[in-house]
């Protein structure tokens, strides 16, 4: 029996495409529901050129992947064959990624059409085309109700464990899933509503990878994502993220001009800086906190301590002393940004002091 491996998405996509260089493998992955694994197999599939067959097993019946019978020949002579699905046959004709979804949710006599599929890239004397690929995914089998599939069925897959990071989702978000600055913001700064990972109630709604596209694509629609007083805000959020995630994510929302992190100004200074001008003194003061928190727990590089220096020359005087009083700070002071820091704004201190 295989092993199976775990690994994040970044290092999935990049394992399956090195797999893939070679035919008759068959790369598996396995997964909680809502994390992206089609959108992974369709990734996949558009990074290699390949379309992409999508069937799901958990809905096919046996003769929607062999196909069904037909009489070739005249007379005595005539033989029955199998009649190919339209979608099998296109992987048969041409080079396709076929994505086989939710293996283990099939009937028996789906997964042993299915494991033709997988083992040997034929079905029924039929070869699958030498350019195509066999992606498949299953739902890990302590959390859901599926079909258990033995030891030769999983000696003949590269299976992987799919353990999404937070990482994983920002980058998907701000690439290719294209959703609003507005919820990347939030999940950035709330990654607890990423998704529910702890016990969930029966007919309760949750949070997950999945959910967020689905709420972003319903505000662009509705065009909702700059008016988040709107009551239909809140309303389209509710049932698809649950009560608190659309709450938290409503008041951020509110706010959002001014929410501001210390990975914001450090990471993406150029981005917030008009926010920053615009801020209260109050506003500014907790932009302060979180750096000087920040800098007390990691070590900044020189882009970053550029950064907090740009961010210190917009404070005035008296807010500059105070933010490098609190960084130099012996309790929380971290003494190699301290140095990157005075080298930086060494003149603007000096101009502050002396008035």
């Amino acid at each position: 029996m295989s092993t199976k491996v775990s690994i994040d998405i970044q290092g999935f996509v990049r394992a399956a495409q090195d797999l893939f260089q070679v035919d008759g493998i068959t790369v598996g992955m396995e997964g909680r529901h809502g994390i992206g694994k089609s959108a992974l197999a369709r990734q996949i599939g558009e990074d290699m050129g390949l379309p992409v067959i999508e069937i799901r097993l958990g809905q096919m019946t046996e003769g929607d992947l062999i196909g069904l019978p037909d009489l070739e020949g005249e007379g005595d002579s005539k033989v029955s064959r199998f009649c190919l699905p339209e979608r099998i046959q296109r992987c048969v004709d041409e080079p396709c990624l076929l994505f086989l979804d939710e293996i283990n949710r099939g009937s028996e006599g789906v997964q042993q059409a299915a494991f033709q599929l997988i083992g040997s890239h034929a079905i029924n004397g039929n070869k699958l085309h030498e350019g195509t690929r066999v992606i498949c995914a299953q739902n890990p089998s302590e959390s859901y109700n599926v079909t258990e599939g033995d030891g030769a069925w999983e000696d003949r897959i590269a299976l992987f464990v799919l353990e999404p990071t937070l990482e994983d989702w920002l980058v998907w978000a701000k690439g290719p899933g294209d959703i609003d600055p507005l919820l990347v913001d939030f999940v950035r700064q709330n990654p607890r509503h990423l998704e529910e990972m702890g016990i969930q109630e029966p007919g309760g709604v949750y949070p997950s990878r999945r959910s967020w596209e689905k709420v972003d694509r319903v505000l662009k629609a509705c065009e909702l994502n700059e008016v988040p007083a709107d009551p239909r805000f809140f309303n389209v959020s509710r049932p698809l993220l649950g009560n608190e995630a659309a709450i938290a994510l409503v008041e951020f929302a509110k706010n959002y001009e001014m929410v501001i992190s210390a990975e914001d100004i450090l990471e993406r200074f150029k981005e917030v800086k008009d926010r920053i001008k615009k801020a209260t003194a109050d506003q500014t003061n907790g932009f302060l906190e979180k750096l000087v928190d920040h800098s007390g727990d990691n070590d900044w590089s020189d882009d970053q301590a550029d950064n907090a220096g740009k961010f210190a020359k917009l404070l005035p005087g008296e807010q500059l002393v105070t933010f490098w009083t609190k960084v130099s700070s012996s309790e929380g002071g971290n003494f190699k940004n301290v140095q990157k820091l005075h080298k930086r704004i060494s003149k603007d201190l000096l101009k502050a002091v002396n008035g």
